[in-house]
């Protein structure tokens, strides 16, 4: 027996014990309980504060046995259910950790604490309602204390509640407006929703309070990355890095400045680093393999992607990245499976959604019905609960050009920009005013070309979708065009907003949008014939020639002889996307090089020197006998890829999803294109492009047909070389080149599609 005298030094011990484990001296406090129990084997108190201890030293199961032994001594002790709880939560097993919180609860059901362990435990088994009920209640017991009011706001993130969640930080900030992890909390919110100014402003709050915070000082660095403030961004970042280069907070966010500039191998190189050292970072890892996907390592990628998947399997977001991983790798059932699964878990999830649409336009599988229904739900969920009743002065009342404006984060070396830049220039700037709202970061050759013809540019990256609305209707624009459609960084939730009297998609999509609030898509005979208008909620205008037109970089390669003529073989080409080369396209193209002796397939884009891309082409030309006969580039400049095509006597395009610069590269190179259209805008570009050169005789109707023109054009050397002497010339005098007659016709269909509004605003 334990004599009185021992009972006081216990408790002396005891409260020595506590002290140090709050003082996070574990090993100290681990010794004075064990120092007890040799005394009294069956102290609790002794038991659960040693439990305590050994969990944070890392051995879980000893931290359970012990606690379980202080509850089987004193099963009505509500700390020590508590305390096992969080045991069960740290070693996984959730089911058992929410068992033991609900007893503790039933011993005391005001345990503020029980209550928001229960409500972290919910929410990691994805039952976020129950969550949300559990965190309530721990912050109305007690409202001062900062994790229920962060978890909460946590919570509505995910749920993607964010307006919700901004409400809660405005409310939190009225009880703590000097707690960083709440300034923190309420501008990840703000970034979250892109309204990068708000977000910056509470990160700088959190800077002053805490001015040696890594997690503050990063989080402000890489939201002014985002704002375009790199110099701002780079100070700070130094400055974190004097604290701890290591920190994985520093490590993670000098990659991502990195990759904001486009220096996704340097990217590569840091968030190498962040997963040596900090192995078990799921963050670094998703971040790792965004950049191995860029650099066109899509193989790697995943394997990184993946481990960060097994280190947060919750975690949605990295879900969606290696869903794109996936597209990348060809592999369109997984990823459209991922994508639909993520949609399941996470209800709202629009980004997720988005890359639903796009992966579908690649899949031979999916039909226009689908694709249309698809659209018809994307618009139901997120775009049509924005939709309000607007008026608009009687369109315009004052005599001035018509307002075009343009959205986009695409305006400038990429397909839209090579696409809008002859617009932008020869636009009759006496009829028309241009109003180009930007989200692109930066500004290459082709962007400073587009801005110096357009009346006013406004940077938008930094804008949420309520203030670039509100921005465009005090601009009072008439017609305004979307020019990304469902592709990245879209703003289609800005014309959800009705911004404008007539609302376009043009040129930077595949399809129908599915918005109600959208009025047209411009598109082209080849792309929308009559009778597919069916396939498309929009109704349809239509350029008398293509839809598009090409701006020819200043410097290109010059065109060379036929290939053919002086290798003594024949070599196709395709500079496509890897997700566009499905089993089908392989099978076709297998055939046609199987069929003609000695024929070459030179394959060029980013990721086709990954392996697994390279494996899944020769697996199925190895069938054929033709394995050997393909060559893989990856040609990281356009210069090198213009290049390229002077090995390339005919290009062989893809579907159901075509070429569309590409094909127009290949031609400006004097390469024409064998196409096989189907019923699908995105299937179709390649149509258009050709018959606006004249080369109507490219498009074929058959699988069985585009294989016999590939053989028929590879025995006819002569015909080949004098279409690709003249075929430079050719595009620049076709509509397909000549800016001032595409402006022309772009203006007179905008000023009658605009007539015909006035007059049912008349009618009304």
């Amino acid at each position: 027996m334990v004599s009185v005298n021992d009972l006081a030094t216990t408790n002396q011990w005891l409260h020595q014990a506590v002290i140090l484990q709050s003082e996070g001296r574990l090993s100290e406090a681990a010794d004075i309980c064990k120092t007890i129990l040799r005394l009294e084997p069956m102290q609790p108190d002794a038991l659960n504060l040693l439990g305590l201890a050994e969990m944070g030293l890392g051995d879980y199961l000893l931290s359970k046995e012990l606690i379980q032994k202080a509850v089987s001594i004193c099963p009505n002790c509500s700390t020590f259910w508590l305390n096992l709880g969080v045991v069960y939560r740290f070693a996984g097993q959730l089911d058992n950790a929410i068992q033991a919180y609900q007893r503790s609860l039933e011993l005391d059901p005001g345990n503020a604490d029980a209550h928001f362990n229960l409500g972290k435990s919910l929410k990691l088994k994805g039952r976020f309602a129950e969550a949300e009920t559990y965190f309530l209640r721990s912050r109305e017991i007690n409202p001062m204390r900062p994790s229920p009011w962060l978890s909460l706001m946590n919570l509505y993130v995910e749920e993607l509640k964010l307006e919700k969640a901004i409400q809660l930080g405005a409310l939190a900030l009225t009880y703590f407006p000097n707690h960083c992890d709440i300034r923190l909390g309420v501008g990840a919110v703000y970034k979250r929703l892109n309204r990068l100014d708000e977000a910056i402003q509470h990160y700088r709050i959190a800077t002053a309070l805490s001015p040696s915070n890594l997690d503050a000082l990063c989080r402000l660095a890489s939201t002014l990355a985002l704002h375009c403030e790199i110099g701002e961004a780079r100070t700070l970042l130094d400055q974190a890095i004097r604290i701890d280069r290591d920190s994985i907070h520093v490590l993670n966010c000098l990659g991502v400045l990195h990759t904001s500039i486009g220096d996704t191998a340097t990217a590569s190189q840091v968030f190498g680093q962040a997963v040596e050292k900090h192995p078990d970072n799921a963050t670094a890892f998703a971040n790792l393999g965004k950049a191995l996907k860029k650099q066109g390592w899509p193989s790697l990628a995943l394997s990184r992607i993946r481990r960060a998947r097994e280190l947060e399997p919750s975690n949605i977001e990295t879900m969606i990245i290696e869903a794109g991983v996936l597209t990348s790798l060809g592999r369109l059932e997984e990823a459209d499976s991922s994508f639909r699964q993520a949609i399941e878990l996470r209800r709202g999830y629009r980004e997720a959604h988005d890359s639903l649409l796009m992966c579908m336009q690649y899949r031979p599988e999916s039909t226009s019905e689908q694709i249309l229904k698809e659209h018809i739900l994307w618009n139901e969920l997120y775009a049509k609960p924005l939709t309000s009743p607007k008026e608009f002065q009687k369109l315009r009342r004052q005599n001035r050009p018509l307002r075009l404006g343009f959205v986009s984060a695409d305006l400038g070396a990429h397909p839209v920009g090579f696409f809008t830049a002859n617009l932008f220039e020869h636009l009759d700037r006496a009829q028309f005013q241009t109003f180009v709202y930007s989200d692109r970061v930066g500004r290459d050759w082709l962007a400073a070309e587009i801005e110096k013809n357009v009346d006013h540019w406004f940077d938008s990256v930094s804008s949420s979708d309520a203030s670039l609305a509100d921005k465009i209707q005090s601009d009072e624009i008439d017609i305004l065009f979307d020019l990304a459609g469902h592709t990245a960084h879209n703003r289609l939730l800005v014309f959800a907003r009705r911004v404008a009297s007539i609302q376009i998609s043009w040129a930077g999509y595949v399809g129908t949008t599915g918005l109600t609030e959208m009025d047209f898509v411009l598109g082209d005979s080849s792309h929308i014939p009559v009778g597919f208008e069916e396939n498309y909620t929009e109704r349809i205008l239509r350029m008398p020639d293509g839809y598009v037109s090409y701006y020819p970089p200043a410097a290109t390669p010059d065109v060379v002889e036929l290939p053919a003529q002086s290798n003594g073989f024949f070599t196709f080409g395709a500079m496509c996307n890897p997700a566009k080369v499905n089993d089908r396209v392989l099978t076709t193209w297998a055939k046609i090089l199987s069929s003609i002796p000695r024929s070459r397939l030179l394959l060029s884009y980013c990721g086709w020197t990954d392996v697994s891309n390279q494996d899944r082409v020769r697996n199925i030309f190895r069938g054929f006998g033709c394995d050997q006969q393909v060559d893989f580039f990856h040609t990281p400049t356009s210069t090198e890829l213009l290049r390229l095509y002077n090995q390339v006597d005919v290009a062989l395009d893809t579907f159901p999803y075509s070429g569309g610069l590409t094909t127009i590269e290949a031609l400006w190179m004097g390469v024409p294109t064998i196409t096989y259209p189907g019923d699908r805008f995105s299937s179709r570009h390649s149509m258009s492009h050709l018959c606006n050169v004249g080369l109507d005789d490219w498009v074929v109707s058959s699988l069985e047909e585009y294989v016999s023109r590939a053989q028929r054009t590879a025995r006819e050397h002569d015909s080949l070389a004098r279409t690709r002497e003249t075929l430079r010339n050719r595009m620049r005098q076709s509509p397909l080149c000549d800016g001032k007659r595409f402006a022309t016709n772009f203006g007179s269909l905008m000023h009658s599609v605009w007539r015909k509004n006035e007059m049912r605003e008349a009618r009304n």
